[in-house]
C-alpha cells in the first residue's frame, strides 16, 4: 500500500520558546514528515534554535503583523506533500499521530479532502481537566463526517488539521478574516463536497497557555473579529455564536486572574453578564461558568504563588 506524504505547517508570531516545545513530537514521529515550514508573523523571528534540530526544519515569513490566515496560506503554498497538516506553536502532537492518520486515509473508498483529529485541550497548569473537541458523534473509528453535521459543527481550533493539496491547490481560507481559521477552513472546504473525515487515532495536545507573555484578544476585538467574518460571508450557527462570545469573556477572565488576580477577573465576567450583547452567551454555557469559576481561583493563585516566589527569590539571592 502506498503512503502519503506529508508536510506540517507551523504558523506563529514572537513565541520562540513555544516553538521549541513544539518541534520534538513533530520530529519524535514513527512515520516521519517530508518537511517541517514554520511561518513566523513576527520579521525578527530567526528561528536559528528550530533550524538547528533538523535538516527537514525551514523558516518563511510573512510581511509581518497579516495574522494566522495569512501564515497558514504561505506555508501551505510552499508545501510540496500530499497532505498538509497544521500544527500551532503551542500543540503537541502524538508519536503515532501521522501513521494513524495515513492508515485511516488509507482504509478510505474515496479521496479524503480534510482530516479533524482528535484535540485534547489542556491547561498548561495542570489544575483543571482537559478536555475534548471532537464532532458531535459518538466514535472511536476513522469516520466521515456527514455534510449536515458539518453545517452546524466545526472543530474549535485547527489544531492538528490536515487538508489535501490534491483536492485543495489553494488552501480555502479568508487572509482578511483574523481568526477563526478552524471555521473558515473547514466549512469553505466541506461546501465544495470533499470528504471531510474524523479520525480520533490522531491526536494533538492544544495547551493552553496563560502568562504574562501569552496574552489572549481582548473582548471587544474578538467580537470586532466576528462580526467581519459574518461581513465576509462566513457562517456561523447560533450555537457556534454562543461559544465564541463566551470563551472570549472566559479567555479575558483567566488572562486577567493570571495577571491582576481574582476581583478585577470576576469584574469583567459580571460587567459581561449586564450587557446583553454576552448575557445570553453566557447563561447558555452554565456548565462552563462553573469550570472556568474554578480555573480563575486557581489562576489567581498561581499568580499571587508566582509573585510571591519572585519576592523571596530576591530577597535571598
Amino acid at each position: 500500500m502506498k503512503k502519503n506524504k506529508y508536510v506540517c505547517v507551523v504558523p506563529t508570531v514572537g513565541r520562540p520558546e513555544l516553538v521549541e516545545r513544539c518541534i520534538p513530537s513533530l520530529l519524535a514521529q514513527s512515520m516521519g514528515f517530508l518537511e517541517i515550514i514554520i511561518v513566523s508573523d513576527d520579521l525578527n523571528y530567526d528561528g536559528k534554535d528550530a533550524l538547528s534540530l533538523s535538516k527537514k526544519i525551514k523558516v518563511l515569513h510573512t510581511r509581518g503583523q497579516q495574522g494566522g490566515p495569512a501564515a497558514r496560506a504561505l506555508g501551505y503554498r510552499n508545501s510540496t506533500a500530499d497532505y498538509c497538516v497544521f500544527v500551532d506553536d503551542d500543540d503537541a502532537i502524538s508519536v503515532d499521530f501521522l501513521s494513524n492518520l495515513d492508515s485511516a486515509i488509507s482504509l478510505q473508498m474515496v479521496d479524503v479532502g480534510i482530516v479533524i483529529p482528535k484535540v485534547i485541550k489542556i491547561w498548561e497548569e495542570g489544575l483543571v481537566p482537559s478536555h475534548q473537541a471532537r464532532p458531535p458523534m459518538n466514535t472511536i473509528e476513522p469516520t466521515i463526517i456527514p455534510q449536515d453535521v458539518l453545517e452546524k459543527w466545526c472543530p474549535s481550533t485547527s489544531s492538528g488539521l490536515v487538508f489535501s493539496k490534491k483536492c485543495f491547490p489553494e488552501l480555502p481560507i479568508d487572509e482578511e478574516i483574523k481568526g477563526f481559521n478552524d471555521v473558515q477552513m473547514v466549512r469553505a472546504g466541506a461546501r465544495l463536497g470533499v470528504t471531510v473525515l474524523f479520525c480520533p487515532s490522531a491526536v494533538a495536545n492544544f495547551y493552553q497557555y496563560f502568562s504574562r507573555n501569552r496574552m489572549t484578544s481582548s473582548i471587544g476585538d474578538r467580537l470586532h473579529n466576528l462580526e467581519v467574518a459574518k461581513n465576509r460571508g462566513l457562517l456561523f450557527s447560533v450555537e457556534e455564536e454562543k461559544a465564541i462570545v463566551a470563551g472570549a469573556v472566559f479567555s479575558s477572565m483567566r488572562s486577567t486572574a493570571y495577571v491582576r488576580g481574582l476581583i478585577k477577573a470576576f469584574e469583567i465576567f459580571f460587567s459581561c453578564l449586564k450587557d446583553e450583547r454576552y448575557k445570553h452567551s453566557l447563561l447558555a454555557n452554565k456548565k462552563r461558568i462553573v469550570l472556568q469559576a474554578a480555573t480563575v481561583v486557581w489562576l489567581a493563585a498561581i499568580g499571587r504563588i508566582a509573585v510571591f516566589g519572585s519576592v523571596v527569590k530576591r530577597c535571598f539571592s
